[in-house]
């Protein structure tokens, strides 16, 4: 993921790295997040962090500085490679996809 961020990280060393940062919101919106501020639901999980190996897990500020740092241009360039890595998550069933008949 971190390799197919459209920016540089965070020079400072007490920066959470981007790629914590947009696995954090992944998660909240996983677990029914709809709002920035739904992110800190998830900061007091101290076994989630463990799960996914974030020592410090980002705040709602975090996350919508991350998310302001998109352009048109970032977007064209990270959605490629997002959208190949969750195809690669789904595995087709024997009899394929067919839209159900109403």
């Amino acid at each position: 993921l971190a390799q197919a961020l459209p920016f540089a990280a965070p020079t400072s060393p007490n920066a959470i790295p981007l790629a914590h940062t947009f696995t954090a919101f992944f998660f909240a919106v996983v677990t029914g997040a709809s709002r920035f501020a739904h992110t800190d639901w998830l900061r007091g999980d101290r076994a989630l962090h463990a799960l996914l190996g974030i020592a410090r897990f980002p705040g709602d500020d975090t996350v919508r500085a991350f998310f302001r740092q998109f352009t048109q241009r970032h977007i064209e360039a990270f959605w490629p490679p997002l959208w190949r890595w969750s195809l690669a998550l789904v595995t087709a069933p024997p009899e394929g996809f067919h839209l159900a008949s109403v």
